[in-house]
């Protein structure tokens, strides 16, 4: 049975606009030498690709026909586009372990023979196209053409991910109209819905990537106690993900706890560093740590809470190839020597389990549950030393784990750091835009219930607000698609009911899931964008300053940002975090009591312009906050 193989050379850098749903453009596979070397060196920004027929017996003669040349390489163009390409029923791909098994003569072979390698003639001579040439000049072009290739692949060695959509989602005519959508909205969900699934670590959905999948022994009538480790990926392939090079990752399956008590299943991961960064003090977590070489290594443990991802299972951060908070905190914390520790949250990854969106004390859990089954998965290789951090919803998750503390508390705990932080929720949507809370609120009425018996989605949303969650929920949209859905044509389409902040749910929401004005287990720093218009900066700056009336010796300290919104300000302010993260673990003493202090541009408010300041200008990433 025939079989198709895929050579593709990348010379110098890709072109987008010749990716295609991964099918690249195709020679002529009679191609002249002149006409290789035009290709090769006259066009350096297009991938060529030649497809050789052959039989299948014979595809293996095709690359041993002499010793092989490892450093040239033969490119899967799957794992080129994220891996969600589909490859034509019939056709296998060289991938690059079959690299160390390609030499120059085999390559050259291939484009002369083109569809016709399985003729005799170009079976039985697998170097010499033609008969006219001499064995000389064949050589002699054999040489330039893999100098060409050792020169061009010896600084191109990556693979390269998705650089096209992975994704040509439509939403058909009966979604568009239960959701009651126009025409404007309905292409921004389908393109903000492309984004999404593009940026997914692996091809298909979460909902079908294996590692979300419960263990058969797994009885949720008879959960084992929340802490629990279910499943342990150990390596997980970080080639499907855009991290940082140097580190690694691992993802797991554990049991957490809601606020109600109710022990389900959650999914989490663990980003390691290379090198662990040296502590004097750091205690392991296994009981026999008398068995412990002094050169094992021990990783100090960020238990790291996220930013708003979505609320759907598609949203989980192990499933995104930026981790969805990327450089913000997850990359620049473990790039200095920490584990980070990082819970999904219930109902992100998943399937079946509800998702108690920003319930903070329920993802406080998540987090506090998700340290206790990292150990039990590395004890050797975690410290039990531990401080907690996280931005936007996952610096009020990070606050309300300090709060935690003092009536739950996890051994080990160093100190939390919250940025730009949600702490009185309501008291910030009453401040914020309404098309920007109504997703928010949504989001949260979609999984109260999972908390407060007998809450209903409908005491705050109207029906054409639950029709988008629907829909939302249906295509598994995560947070960008939300945004489109729940902007309402610019508010001509009302999402919320008047009055639903008044509601009984409302207050019981706000007295369980606020934070500040109660007791909390310090150190805390907290750092803020004065210019933020998620979490706002007079809201937060009420919350730290009640706490400390009320909590004078707490240990507390505060920083207010002049000019900086709400992501930028983990930028501004990252050199200040990391050395507060480290003096925590050094056992440098904390300040006592609260402090306040306000940090400016030292070069002045003029340079917000052009500095970053504010979200005008996009580092490393997409504004996956669209603020």
């Amino acid at each position: 049975m025939p079989t198709d193989i895929t050579v593709n050379y990348f010379v110098s850098k890709r072109s987008d606009n010749h990716y295609k749903r991964g099918r690249e453009n195709e020679m002529d596979p009679e191609i002249s030498h002149d006409k290789l070397l035009e290709k090769l060196v006259g066009s350096p920004h297009r991938p060529t690709t030649h497809k050789v027929t052959t039989e299948a017996s014979h595809a293996s003669e095709l690359l041993d026909t002499v010793p092989p040349v490892s450093d040239v390489q033969v490119h899967d163009s799957r794992k080129a586009f994220g891996h969600a390409l589909p490859v034509e029923e019939g056709t296998q791909s060289i991938d690059s372990s079959t690299a160390a098994s390609a030499n120059n003569d085999a390559l050259y072979n291939s484009i002369q023979c083109g569809e016709h390698s399985n003729s005799n003639k170009c079976r039985k001579s697998s170097v010499v196209s033609k008969a006219s040439r001499s064995m000389q000049s064949i050589m002699a072009l054999n040489s330039a053409l893999l100098l060409l290739a050792l020169c061009q692949f010896s600084y191109q060695q990556l693979h390269p991910q998705t650089n096209v959509w992975n994704s040509n989602f439509k939403l058909t005519r009966t979604q568009i109209a239960a959701a009651n959508l126009s025409k404007s909205t309905a292409n921004n969900v389908e393109i903000a819905l492309r984004f999404e699934r593009t940026n997914n670590a692996y091809p298909k959905l979460t909902q079908h990537d294996p590692f979300y999948h419960l263990p058969s022994s797994y009885n949720p009538e008879n959960p084992p106690p929340a802490g629990t480790v279910l499943k342990v990926e150990q390596y997980t392939n970080v080639s499907h993900y855009t991290t940082p090079m140097s580190l690694s990752m691992s993802r797991f399956l554990y049991t957490t706890e809601t606020l109600n008590g109710t022990i389900m299943p959650a999914s989490a991961y663990v980003l390691w560093p290379y090198l662990p960064r040296s502590f004097p003090d750091l205690t392991p977590c296994s009981s026999s740590a008398d068995k412990r070489e002094e050169e094992d290594p021990l990783f100090p443990v960020i238990a790291f809470a996220h930013g708003t991802s979505g609320q759907t299972q598609a949203c989980a951060p192990s499933g995104l190839r930026g981790l969805w908070d990327d450089f913000h905190e997850p990359f620049p914390l473990a790039l200095a020597g920490y584990a980070v520790v990082a819970p999904d949250y219930l109902g992100l990854g998943v399937e079946g389990t509800p998702n108690p969106y920003f319930v903070l004390p329920s993802q406080a859990n998540d987090l506090g549950f998700a340290v206790e089954a990292a150990r039990q998965a590395w004890p050797e290789a975690l410290a039990r030393e531990f401080v907690v951090a996280g931005q936007s919803q996952g610096g009020g998750v990070a606050w309300s784990f300090a709060q935690r503390q003092v009536e739950k508390p996890v051994s080990g705990y160093l100190g939390t750091m919250a940025g730009s932080p949600f702490t009185d929720v309501l008291g910030i949507v009453a401040a914020d835009a309404e098309a920007q809370n109504n997703g928010r609120v949504v989001g949260i009425a979609q999984g109260l219930g999972s908390v407060l018996p007998g809450f209903e989605m409908g005491e705050w949303v109207t029906e054409a607000g639950m029709a988008r969650w629907e829909l939302l929920k249906e295509i598994q949209g995560c947070g960008l698609t939300g945004a489109q859905l729940f902007s309402a044509e610019g508010g001509e389409v009302k999402i919320l009911k008047e009055g639903w902040n008044l509601t009984d749910s409302a207050k019981w929401y706000a007295n369980v899931s606020n934070n500040g004005g109660k007791p909390f287990a310090g150190p805390m720093m907290v750092i803020q964008g004065m210019d933020d218009p998620n979490a706002n900066e007079p809201v937060v700056s009420k919350s730290v300053r009640e706490t400390c009336r009320l909590y004078p010796d707490s240990q507390l300290e505060y920083s207010t940002w002049e000019n900086i919104t709400h992501v930028p300000v983990l930028f501004a302010g990252q050199h200040m975090f990391l050395d507060w993260i480290h003096d925590r673990f050094a056992g440098k003493p904390a300040q006592k009591g609260c402090s306040e202090k306000t940090m400016k541009p030292s070069r002045g408010a003029k340079s917000s312009e052009f500095a970053g300041f504010t979200d005008a200008t996009f580092f490393i990433e997409y504004d996956v906050y669209g603020i």
